[in-house]
């Protein structure tokens, strides 16, 4: 199989029975090497819409001496003879072919066909976008004129020759493995694999750059575990670094010298040293991030102290850490180690993920889930970190993401057979081992409720991006509950007779062949998923109720999301009351629900089930408390420190609703269990100040105006 057709088609619009082929390109791999390319504008009678023309640039006259399409489709007809058929999103240009051969009276082809498009989701799972022309920018491809198909076409050649070279590259185990997955979904893409899979066990040698277990291929990392030592040159004067000959001049010949800076930079270091908290407005063109990151990194080697940078975006964090960081590694004249710690839900399970590829329905399988599956394949075996923004995943693919994300409610820790290789546990690990940890606002106030065991200890920090943190703060401290997060729970439990946790927990007990686990299998069966069906539909008819009441009461001038404060007012609508009726008996079922399954929880126990199969229950079970708690404190509307609101929104013809509740203040709190508890704090933003004081602010984060402990 070394012989592909790779063809780009621009048409008149995308229905191969009204609209007609305007442009064909075509490009002849053979042996991995383009061998021949052909392109000609195809002759229509036919108006082209001025959106095409746009998109093209092609025009009535420039096809009025063009080739007719018999003439053009007899010479891709000499081409495909014998050959695999190539194109990115290849059901679209395979459907204008086969209509433009069955206008002219031949058979239809009936050869192979790979669509780029998939090839690329799984093979490339960390490009941005998978849209032909954001790809060559990517993989630095030439891609002179997109959107005309002889530059498209040769575009995908190159695409695909790069994606052999993916696949050749990788090693038996992974190739092994995605056969398996696209064997009944991908039949032509899998022949190419199994191909190259028989190549490499032919002249088989250990790969040294992956690591295998249990037939998954991970790339091999070393781990550094060690503290940097400090040396004598921390002790250097913190002057030395922004002055005119300094080291950031030294190193830098286009460094400006920027005055706010350096004076920014001092006030860090002061309030470190001398363990206050300290606000600074530091304005466009200020250079904040290097005005604070190195009075940090000084302190942090100094001291043998770790010290903690916050953001609100992951914008800046990835800037601070692929950015400034490496810059100031350079600058500086002593090593220092820096790392980045997400959400524990940012972070791969490996044992949840092999869970599921060993629960994939081999037999039966669903397209999406067969891509969505074979990408994670590739991109474990690609990352280092596990963390879920370095893939590009669908919306399907952000539901398996809910199956296989890390989470403390299903971790084994120690007991886990893939503790060693925990791409959560080691980012920790990289923390305890850093000088200066950057996070954002949300891991910085989920440490705070976890009472400090997330984060390394640490006694300075620093609040970027401050003026968005009581926000975050107040989003955290309160709670929401909304329509697609409540489905998303009830279909992960359970979705259909083949998916969700419930049917893949009963399948695990009767295949067992273990006598004590049938009865827990029916009792699943009987009293749970009998039961869901019942929860999700009552669910949908209150949020629809909730959409409906909102729509009514909310201001008629309000456009888009439409927001209602719930006041004791409001509940003493009729229309209220019957909603307050619906969730009385919602509450009672997710009641039975829990119940139900801490049932099973207990049965599971007492039989000895597996670890794994405890853990993950457990962690359901605790999904679903955490929503009833959720529930029941936004209906009932008990705790008068909260407010409590409701969101609605029209999504083409559906209404979704989102139930919202948070504290009236966060600024004591913040106070008295954060900031009160640091040595010093630096808030910094570019808008902290209103009318040019920081009282607002101040106020914000539980400080009086004249508090001493905080200078601005």
């Amino acid at each position: 199989m070394n012989r592909f057709i790779v063809i780009d088609l621009e048409t008149t619009g995308n229905q191969p029975d009204k609209d007609t082929i305007i442009q064909v390109g075509a490009v002849l791999i053979e042996d991995d090497k383009i061998k021949q390319t052909y392109s000609s504008f195809v002759y229509t009678d036919k108006l082209i819409p001025s959106y095409i023309q746009d998109l093209t640039g092609i025009n009535e006259d420039m096809l009025k001496n063009a080739p007719k399409i018999d003439e053009v489709m007899q010479k891709l007809l000499s081409l495909l003879e014998g050959s695999v058929f190539v194109a990115h999103n290849a059901p679209f240009d395979l459907a204008f072919i086969q209509n433009a051969l069955d206008q002219l009276g031949y058979l239809p082809f009936s050869g192979l066909v790979i669509d780029t498009l998939d090839m690329s989701r799984i093979l490339l799972p960390m490009v941005q976008s998978y849209k032909l022309d954001s790809m060559t920018q990517e993989l630095e491809i030439i891609h002179e004129q997109p959107h005309r198909a002889d530059a498209d076409a040769y575009a995908t050649a190159t695409i695909l020759l790069q994606l052999f070279n993916r696949l050749k590259e990788m090693p038996l185990a992974y190739l092994q493995r995605l056969q398996e997955l696209i064997k009944n979904t991908h039949h032509d893409l899998y022949l190419i694999v199994e191909e190259m899979t028989h190549q490499k066990i032919c002249f088989y040698s250990e790969d040294e750059h992956y690591e295998l277990i249990n037939q998954i291929a991970l790339k091999k990392e070393e781990i550094d575990n060690s503290r940097i030592p400090t040396e004598k040159s921390t002790k250097l004067s913190f002057d030395l670094i922004f002055e005119k000959n300094g080291l950031l001049s030294e190193r830098f010949p286009d460094f400006e010298i920027r005055p706010a800076q350096e004076q920014m930079a001092l006030e860090v270091m002061n309030a470190f040293e001398e363990g206050y908290h300290l606000m600074v407005e530091a304005g466009t063109g200020t250079g904040k991030s290097l005005a604070y990151l190195i009075p940090a990194i000084f302190w942090a080697k100094q001291h043998e102290e770790k010290i903690v940078i916050v953001t609100h975006t992951i914008n800046l964090q990835e800037q601070l850490y692929q950015r400034d960081i490496p810059l100031l590694k350079k600058t500086l004249p002593f090593d220092f180690k820096a790392t980045i710690l997400k959400g524990r839900n940012n972070y791969l399970c490996l044992r949840k993920f092999e869970l599921q590829l060993n629960q994939f329905p081999y037999e039966e399988p669903n397209k999406e889930q067969s891509v969505n599956l074979s990408q994670m394949l590739t991109w474990v075996a690609q990352t280092e970190t596990g963390d879920v923004e370095e893939i590009n995943l669908s919306l399907s693919g952000r539901d398996l993401w809910q199956q296989v994300k890390s989470d403390a409610d299903s971790c084994l820790n120690r007991s886990c057979p893939w503790f060693r290789q925990c791409f959560y546990h080691k980012a920790k690990q990289k923390a305890q081992n850093a000088d200066l940890i950057i996070t954002n606002h949300s891991l910085l106030l989920t440490d705070l409720k976890a009472e400090h065991r997330i984060l390394p200890a640490y006694q300075r920090l620093v609040i970027d991006e401050a003026h968005h943190f009581s926000e975050v703060a107040s989003k955290h401290l309160g709670f929401e509950v909304n329509q697609y997060v409540v489905n998303r729970l009830l279909q992960r439990l359970y979705k259909d007779a083949k998916n969700g946790f419930l049917v893949l927990l009963m399948n695990d007990l009767i295949h067992s062949q273990n006598p004590d686990y049938f009865p827990i299998a029916n009792f699943i069966q009987n009293q749970i998923i009998s039961l869901l069906p019942r929860i999700e539909n009552d669910f949908q008819l209150y949020f629809s109720m909730i959409g409906d009441f909102v729509n009514k009461e909310a201001s008629a001038q309000e456009s888009g999301r439409k927001t209602l404060r719930v006041t004791d007012k409001i509940k003493e609508r009729e229309n209220w009351i019957t909603i307050q009726e619906i969730a009385n008996n919602l509450y009672i079922q997710l009641t039975d629900l829990s119940n139900l399954l801490e049932d099973v929880l207990r049965r599971l126990k007492h039989v000895e089930a597996e670890e794994s199969m405890v853990i993950d229950l457990n962690g359901y079970l605790k999904e679903v408390k955490e929503m009833m708690f959720a529930f029941s404190e936004w209906n009932y509307l008990q705790n008068k420190e909260m407010v409590f609101w409701v969101e609605t929104e029209s999504r083409g013809k559906r209404l979704s609703s989102y139930l919202y509740a948070a504290p009236i203040e966060v600024g004591s709190y913040l106070k008295e269990f954060l900031f009160d508890r640091k040595e010093s704090v630096i808030f910094t933003s570019a808008t902290l100040s209103v009318n040019d004081s920081f009282n607002f602010s101040s106020r914000e984060f539980g400080f009086e105006a004249d508090d001493k402990d905080l200078k601005k």
